[in-house]
């Protein structure tokens, strides 16, 4: 988020688990009010699924879908696009004010992977997965003229593509 890698992945094995008193008492605070953020969150993924649907019905994209009965947290928003390259979706959404970014870096494709796994696995649908999806801005306080512009810019994105 910083731009200092174009993307994070795994070099080797470890961890960073850490937690500065700071974090600890932003995570207090988070806990308590869970139920609360999740609602938020959930509000807001439904609007965007629902706004972005004529997209998915065109094949331009594919969204995610939560099949019932399940448990799901709204922690992220992520489409898989059809009609345009992972990068280019975000580059063309960043020139329009939208912060959208890539979702993974698939394991055996990633520097720890290649090192430790000499002998690649072929999983290419994993990797179709991974090169065609994008992270849209999600937070409890994302607001309804915001998340108008998250679509609008996706939509102007697809209708030149």
């Amino acid at each position: 988020l910083r731009g200092k890698v174009e993307r994070y992945s795994w070099f080797d094995v470890g961890g960073s688990f850490a937690l500065s008193d700071l974090l600890a008492a932003i995570l207090e605070v988070q806990v308590q009010k869970v139920d609360t953020i999740i609602a938020a969150r959930r509000q807001r993924w439904e609007r965007y699924a629902n706004a972005l649907e004529p997209l998915a019905a065109a094949s331009k994209i594919r969204l995610h879908r939560v099949r019932v009965p399940s448990e799901f947290n709204y922690h992220t928003f992520a489409l898989r696009t059809l009609a345009v390259p992972q990068d280019k979706l975000i580059s063309e959404l960043r020139l329009r004010g939208v912060e959208a970014t890539f979702h993974f870096v698939p394991l055996h494709t990633s520097p720890y992977g290649r090192k430790h796994f000499p002998e690649q696995p072929a999983l290419p649908h994993t990797e179709t997965v991974a090169a065609s999806l994008v992270r849209l801005p999600l937070y409890p306080d994302l607001t309804p003229s915001d998340q108008d512009l998250v679509v609008e810019a996706l939509n102007d994105v697809f209708r030149v593509a």
